[in-house]
């Protein structure tokens, strides 16, 4: 946990576990390395399975939860990753001392440059 000073006194708490991403993520490449060994295997694993049906009873039981942890815990994190990365420069201008005054000369702007198209159109 870091605190940060805010304006007027008061103290803002951020949670700081940017590691996770970079976990997630890790696992993602390891995850794609295996599935290239599994399929580069994958006459081997077809001939056991062949031989022994049974073992097929552990593919529900182990491998699809597991699968499933996996994929809802690699979206969560791919979606907080892109949200806090696309959403920091919103932050970044309206947590300031007079909030989201560089959008009003970026809306002034615009104003001014439309001014002149809509007048060339006429």
């Amino acid at each position: 946990m870091r605190q940060v000073e805010a304006a007027e006194g008061f103290t803002r708490t951020y949670r700081t576990n940017d590691w996770v991403e970079i976990v997630v993520l890790s696992l993602v490449g390891i995850g794609f390395c295996v599935l290239v060994a599994v399929q580069s295997a994958g006459d081997w694993v077809l001939q056991r399975i062949f031989d022994h049906p049974w073992l097929l009873v552990f593919v529900p039981v182990v491998v699809l939860p597991g699968l499933l942890f996996y994929l809802v815990t690699l979206a969560i994190s791919v979606v907080r990753a892109g949200l806090g990365q696309a959403l920091r420069p919103l932050a970044w201008l309206l947590d300031r001392g007079n909030p989201g005054h560089p959008i009003r000369w970026f809306a002034f702007a615009l104003f001014v440059i439309g001014f002149h198209f809509d007048l060339l159109a006429s």
